[in-house]
């Protein structure tokens, strides 16, 4: 038998926890059907019985119509799709407020069950209601969703199902009995809650510190570094170890027996560098993406994320947005794509389109794969503390992005918000564990799929020979030859006409943000390979066991574990390592050295791959949420401010070799950013209120 529920609720309830309980790792996320709004659905089976599981988003009401589009969509769902039983979340520390929307699904006449959600918060403040009264007051089965385990869980929940049609039969004899339905909240909580509230619970005593108007920006900060101090400094114990590892099971490995079985060397080339070295590349980056994902799910599930949307929410009001803005926001530190879609939360939709332009400028986990590349290279001194920067410089971009579209193009937008804050509570792992799981995931196989792809492409092209003849200068590719025409454009950040593979980095990157680190990786190696080869006549593959590879591998992550003292003492890495690790450099790395000049054009080569041109993924997002216009505007907007920052970055870092150059080069600069500012009012803001898409 198969049984299709609905779970529905207030936002901060606790919905996503019960759905984690019950769906485990049998869940997916997709898109409504027409909308880019999240659909997260699962299932649960427990014998011969299946329940398939829908998690609406959060809704406050059903008759409120002034949500934003995920509610419009929970609202729809909930009274015109087909489905068997609403499971309604309800909060046990929040129930008047909780049981509003309570009292609407009820009035929908489908069958019901309520899920008490934070019991073990309610009986700390002791007011946890009487499961058995509050049942009988509403007529609806009510069950402690806390303190059963996951089968338990689905086992009462399946029991309840099966009994559901004589519950929902003797609430309709009832109310058809009754002049009046009781269905008043008051009556509903008659003799549920006989405890008094503490009067000073540890929500409010955190809240003082962590919501202080002095200390709540330095506390939030503080937060933003340790989240990034553990993605870097543990993340990175992990990344030699993987690559070791991966690099010899499809690298190493494969090219060694497909020698030895004589298959062509261009075929090797592309299966075990190019497929294979991406792979390797990819597995490389999981440890820090992922435990900047655990930070993340730690945040959220403690229920300091909802403070940080409110203590940036003075920031946030100077520019025209609410708080709630900064969620979307932080969802960019994963994805943009996700961030855009987010934006369909807010109601307003010139607040919309503000945090779409904002979007972009969050560091996604490909660009911080990117980050890790050339930290590994030109910052291991300071590794961590820059990508903490890079983060914080584009939220400062962002901000300021915002602030100048309000003032040329939005001048009438208004703020009016209010805002939840859920009570802290110990993180859920595995809440935390499974949230982060499927981000890990979903990063591996859409970023993964790129990376490696890309990565055998770009082998294959940088085989074909350049159609320039040798005495016209010409490069070892066409691959080369192209990045070769591309570098004159970007002399004013740092890069020599040498450094071709970084130019091309920046074409690819458009595609999808991970493929820089593919293209790079890729073309630097096979630069070295060729010096190596062209040094060399005899090149031969090193091979050793896999016996010895893996005892290497854990000789390795027992080295740098119990290095792990040092990690958390200076997690950033703000004294010098140590001289072995310096010299630990790859061949195609030694290259990235080289080419590049010196630690301020790679710094300089950040600072546009930060803010760049989005995503091929972002731009349809964009295009799918904004419309043409905006697409375009965004797009010219972030592209241009990306080039300015890092011509700003490179000639003021480079300033007393060349001042009259520089000089030149940033009034240039500083030309073009304000005359886009001034064609944004002259030429954007006639068009821009006929090409707003509404919400719906």
């Amino acid at each position: 038998m198969t049984f299709h529920i609905s779970l529905v609720g207030n936002p901060n309830t606790g919905k996503t926890t019960l759905f984690n309980k019950l769906a485990g790792t049998r869940q997916k996320v997709g898109n409504w059907a027409g909308v880019t709004v999240d659909c997260k659905t699962g299932v649960f089976i427990r014998g011969s019985e299946r329940v398939d599981m829908t998690d609406l988003p959060g809704i406050y009401s059903l008759n409120n119509q002034t949500g934003g589009m995920d509610e419009t969509i929970a609202r729809r769902f909930l009274t015109q799709e087909d489905y068997d039983v609403i499971v309604n979340v309800v909060d046990a520390t929040n129930l008047k407020r909780n049981l509003k929307l309570t009292q609407e699904l009820v009035a929908l006449g489908r069958p019901m069950v309520i899920v008490l959600t934070m019991t073990d918060l309610a009986r700390k403040l002791n007011i946890m209601p009487d499961v058995a009264r509050l049942s009988k007051n509403i007529g609806v089965p009510v069950v402690d969703g806390y303190q059963q385990s996951m089968s338990e869980l689905q086992a009462t929940l399946l029991s309840l199902f099966h009994r559901l049609p004589t519950a929902l039969d003797t609430l309709l004899q009832r109310e058809a009995s009754q002049p009046t339905p009781v269905r008043d909240i008051s009556v509903w909580l008659h003799q549920v809650v006989t405890g008094r509230s503490q009067a000073k619970n540890i929500t409010d005593k955190i809240d003082q510190i962590v919501l202080h108007p002095w200390l709540g920006i330095p506390i939030f900060l503080l937060a933003m570094y340790a989240m990034f101090a553990i993605a870097i400094g543990v993340g990175s114990l992990f990344i030699d170890p993987i690559d070791t590892f991966a690099g010899y099971w499809f690298v190493t490995f494969p090219s060694y027996w497909m020698t030895q079985l004589g298959v062509p060397d261009g075929l090797i080339v592309v299966l075990a560098n190019g497929l294979g070295g991406g792979v390797q590349l990819v597995a490389s980056f999981i440890p820090v993406i992922g435990f900047l994902y655990i930070c993340l799910s730690i945040l959220e599930d403690s229920g300091y994320m909802a403070r940080a949307a409110f203590i940036v929410d003075r920031i946030m009001s100077s520019i025209g947005l609410p708080g709630q803005a900064f969620i979307p926001l932080l969802l960019g530190f994963g994805c943009n794509v996700p961030s855009i879609m987010a934006t369909r939360s807010l109601t307003n939709v010139k607040q919309r389109m503000l945090t779409m332009a904002m979007a972009p400028f969050m560091s996604c986990g490909a660009r911080l794969a990117v980050y890790v590349m050339f930290v590994s290279v030109f910052f291991r001194d300071k590794g961590g503390l820059l990508v903490f920067g890079l983060y914080l410089f584009g939220i400062l971009v962002a901000v300021g992005t915002a602030w100048i579209f309000r003032k040329q193009l939005f001048r009438d937008v208004r703020v009016s918000v209010l805002m939840e804050m859920p009570h802290y509570h110990r993180p859920r792992w595995s809440n935390v564990g499974l949230s982060s799981w499927h981000k890990v995931r979903s990063f591996v196989l859409r970023a993964g799929k790129t990376i490696v792809l890309v990565s055998a492409i770009l082998t294959i092209l940088n085989a074909i020979p350049s159609w320039k003849a040798s005495e016209e200068g010409a490069k070892p590719s066409a691959l080369a030859q192209i990045g070769q025409m591309m570098t004159p454009i970007f002399s004013p950040i740092g890069m020599g006409e040498d450094n071709w593979p970084a130019a091309v980095g920046v074409f690819t990157g458009v595609l999808a943000k991970e493929a820089v680190v593919g293209t790079m990786d890729t073309l630097y190696t096979d630069m070295a390979r060729a010096d190596v080869s062209s040094s060399s006549e005899n090149t031969l593959i090193e091979y050793e066991s896999p016996l010895s590879n893996l005892l290497g591998v854990v000789a390795l992550l027992g080295e740098n574990l119990s290095g792990a003292v040092s990690t958390f003492t200076d997690p950033l890495g703000l004294t010098s390592v140590t001289e072995a690790k310096n010299q630990a450099l790859t061949a195609g790395s030694y290259q990235m050295l080289v080419l590049f000049d010196g630690w301020k054009g790679a710094f300089s080569y950040l600072v546009f791959v930060l803010l760049y041109t989005p995503c091929a993924a972002t731009i349809g997002a964009l295009m799918k949420e904004g419309g043409l216009l905006w697409t375009i505007v965004i797009v010219a907007w972030s592209t241009s401010v990306a080039y300015v920052a890092a011509v700003f970055s490179f000639q003021l870092l480079t300033f007393a070799s060349h001042p009259v150059s520089a000089s030149l080069t940033l009034g240039l600069a500083t030309a073009w950013l304000i005359a886009f500012i001034v064609a944004l009012k002259v030429w954007v803001k006639p068009k821009v209120d006929k090409n707003i898409i509404a919400v719906g």
